[in-house]
């Protein structure tokens, strides 16, 4: 799959590049944005250790198992360009050189499912994944977040073809389902209790739910267009 670029009103969401490594880095080592974190306990971090990953998450995109993607700020230069949300297959390497890393967002997982049981089968008729945001605790507070999973919900129904989409977070992560709740979404969320790591708090989204959804909030003005 070539690299995938989805542009909003004010982020461009995209496939990494070598170059974002330090950024990315600095997401998953920066203490102010691990306060929900639920990484198993090891070795924190290093440059060396992730500059393997941009070839691992393009072998994984390729195969559909995992999309990995850098939330950015767009150039001045660019901005002008961003008319609602879209998705672009392939971008050239020089358009986004100068844009600004504030997150990270994707498609944890592809998965088939029975229609019936929604339980995983090789050949399932339903389609799913699981998604997820985090955004910069600098950049926090400006909306980035319910403008970069918004998106992602509309390219995982509309052009992955999704059935349904699931998030998942620690039940104390108050911020996540914040961010839920102002997509519309806290309906469609449970609490799960007797997992390793604690409570935790799963949402499961279908297409339908989501569309009512995205209209309440186009009509509020409060998501892509």
């Amino acid at each position: 799959m070539p690299p995938i670029a989805i542009r909003t009103r004010r982020l461009i969401l995209r496939s990494p590049q070598a170059r974002d490594l330090a950024a990315i880095l600095n997401l998953h080592t920066n203490p102010a944005n691990l306060a929900f974190d639920r990484t198993p306990p090891g070795p924190p971090p290093t440059l060396s250790s992730f500059e393997p990953k941009i070839s691992e998450w393009r072998a994984m995109a390729d195969r559909m198992e995992r999309i990995f993607m850098i939330v950015a700020i767009p150039s001045n230069s660019q901005r002008s360009e961003f008319l609602g949300s879209n998705v672009r297959l392939g971008y050239v390497e020089n358009e986004v050189q100068d844009d600004v890393v504030i997150g990270i967002t994707g498609f944890n997982e592809f998965v088939k499912r029975d229609e019936d049981s929604c339980t995983e089968v090789p050949h399932g008729k339903f389609k799913s994944t699981n998604v997820g945001v985090m955004i910069d605790a600098a950049y926090c507070r400006n909306g980035y977040a319910s403008e970069a999973l918004s998106a992602i919900l509309d390219i995982g129904f509309d052009h992955f073809g999704c059935d349904f989409i699931a998030a998942d977070t620690m039940a104390t992560n108050v911020p996540f389902m914040a961010l839920m709740a102002r997509l519309g979404l806290a309906a469609c969320g449970n609490e799960v209790t007797g997992r390793e790591r604690g409570t935790e708090m799963e949402y499961a989204v279908n297409r339908e739910e989501w569309i009512r959804a995205r209209a309440t909030l186009c009509e509020a003005n409060r998501v892509n267009k």
